[in-house]
């Protein structure tokens, strides 16, 4: 899964535009954000993701990703 792909499954609409504010803010261009947004999550992060779309404490549908 990529970075893309989790940003997506967000549901919340407040969470969703925090997280697009943090990431615009650390980013310099859009080439940068592709960068970013494009990269493979790792194996512990998308434990991580998993842990917090199932603990339901975070707006998060994974349902059908890997």
């Amino acid at each position: 899964m990529t970075r893309f792909e989790a940003l997506k499954s967000v549901t919340g609409v407040r969470e969703f535009s925090t997280l697009i504010c943090d990431i615009l803010n650390d980013k310099k261009n859009a080439d940068d954000i592709t960068e970013f947004l494009a990269t493979e999550l790792s194996e512990e992060q998308l434990q991580t993701l998993r842990s917090v779309a199932e603990s339901g404490n975070y707006p998060l549908y994974l349902d059908g990703l890997q």
